[in-house]
């Protein structure tokens, strides 16, 4: 059940990011059926599955809304996706594997609302330091505010963060540059 719930979520991601939004809602169902059939004993890390996997089902209805232009609304869920993360007992490597602020940040900064998306990262990085996505979200969203000095100086940080990578992303998520509106 654990395995089927990685996959459906990646392919709701997947789907959503392409607009193939029918079939994304379909994975997103998928995910709820695989979340509810992983028996409570189930850990991921330290924490219950059920606990962990309620961020990436926001995750991923958070980012069908917004690619389907339902903008708002999409933020809210992702919104509540940084909540429940941020309520979840620490943990090392953190139990959801993927920073549920790096698809807000990115989103924030697609539907321009920059000084939002700022906060976002800001806070990302008192978590994750250095971290080379939350970086380049915060770089981002300063060149979205024209704040280019300080942008300018966040790109190196990136930069560095991102040195021995073979591929340079242009957003702290894929979500904020592929089939976005």
């Amino acid at each position: 059940a654990v395995s089927r719930s990685v996959l459906h979520y990646a392919r709701g991601v997947a789907f959503a990011n392409t607009e193939r939004f029918t079939e994304a809602r379909e994975e997103l169902a998928n995910l709820d059926a695989a979340i509810e059939a992983i028996p409570e004993e189930y850990k991921m890390g330290s924490l219950p599955c059920g606990e962990v996997w309620e961020v990436g089902r926001r995750v991923l209805e958070g980012e069908i809304l917004f690619k389907e232009g339902n903008r708002e609304a999409g933020l809210a869920k992702l919104k509540k996706a940084v909540e429940l993360e941020d309520q979840l007992a620490y943990s090392e490597p953190p139990a959801w594997p993927v920073p549920a602020r790096h698809p807000l940040g990115a989103l924030l900064n697609t539907a321009g609302q920059f000084e939002e998306a700022e906060k976002v990262f800001l806070k990302d990085l008192e978590h994750y330091p250095a971290n080379g996505w939350a970086l380049l979200g915060l770089t981002n969203a300063l060149e979205g505010q024209g704040r280019s000095e300080e942008a300018e100086l966040t790109r190196r940080a990136f930069r560095e963060a991102w040195k021995d990578a073979d591929v340079e992303p242009t957003s702290a998520c894929y979500c904020g540059e592929i089939g976005s509106r």
